[in-house]
């Protein structure tokens, strides 16, 4: 079976709202991180009190808000 498009690669890394993980995440004191990746206008908190917020993992949704925003 082929593998579609929008499928996730089994053999890509994971990639969480860590600083240890994501060179885009950073560690802003207090268990709060903030994601600074540059495909997006602003950064974002994602982690709040060691809560995930709304914007946790956004880097990974991109490309589904693309496609989308295409269908409308």
């Amino acid at each position: 079976m082929a593998r579609k498009s929008g499928d996730i690669n089994p053999y890509e890394k994971i990639k969480l709202c860590d600083p240890g993980q994501c060179a885009r995440c950073r560690d802003l004191g207090g268990g709060d991180f903030e994601c600074v990746d540059r495909a997006f206008p602003e950064p974002a908190l994602v982690v709040r009190n060691w809560e995930n917020t709304p914007d946790y993992n956004r880097c990974r949704r991109r490309g589904q808000r693309r496609q989308d925003a295409a269908v409308k």
